[in-house]
């Protein structure tokens, strides 16, 4: 595997598996009666507007890592390819 695909999975492994932790500790934190009640439910959905929020930015963050490492690439090649000088 490619070493930005090993980091994709990793950092989405990680982001899962954090989501997961907080809604385990807001289960227990808010269970009552056999339910959540409505300041959990509040927390609940917090929770999953947050992680929402974390994963679209660590895909964000991956993809212009991504892009700017293809973009040094491109630079470091040697071609003069896409110059404006006409001379070239």
């Amino acid at each position: 595997m490619e070493r930005q695909t090993v980091l994709e999975a990793a950092v989405s492994i990680i982001i899962v598996v954090g989501f997961i932790g907080v809604l385990a500790v807001l289960t227990t934190t808010y269970s009552t009666d056999g339910g959540i009640g409505p300041a959990g439910g509040y927390a609940l959905v917090a929770s999953l507007v947050g992680f929402i929020i974390v994963m679209s930015g660590a895909g964000l963050t991956l993809t212009r890592m991504d892009t700017e490492d293809v973009t040094s690439e491109d630079d470091t090649d040697g071609s003069d390819e896409g110059s404006s000088d006409p001379s070239a």
